[in-house]
Formats: C-alpha cells, structure tokens, sequence
C-alpha cells in the first residue's frame, strides 16, 4: 500500500501562506515544499518538523535481465 502525504495549505486575509507537510520523512519534504512555492510564489519562513530529522525510508529495487 503506498504511504499517504497530506499537505496542510493555510491562506489568510492578507494573502500569507503557510504549508504543512505530513507523512514524508527527511528532506524529501522539502520537495513538496519547492512544489508549492513553484504554483504559489517565494516562502518567507520555513520551520522544520521533528519529521523531517527522521531517516527518510529507502525503497530498494532490484532489476534482473537475462539475454
């Protein structure tokens, strides 16, 4: 079953958005993040949560090929 990842997108009256990401471990969070400020424009702050400090999940693949 693939793993779920939320985005957590908060826009207010003056226009500030704020994003939370959920359920990706390690630095890949942090292409979600360039995702949203690609379709949403620069970030001013960004604060790390204790997810991101978590060993990010490695999917090991193994390709075999005959001739």
């Amino acid at each position: 079953m693939p793993k779920k990842v939320e985005l957590e997108i908060e826009i207010n009256e003056k226009g500030e958005v704020k994003a939370k990401v959920e359920g990706e471990k390690g630095a890949k969070c942090l292409d979600w993040m360039r995702l949203l400020e690609n379709a949403l424009g620069p970030v001013r702050e960004k604060t790390l949560t204790s997810e991101y400090y978590e060993v990010e999940e490695k999917v090991k693949t193994d390709i075999k090929t005959r001739r």
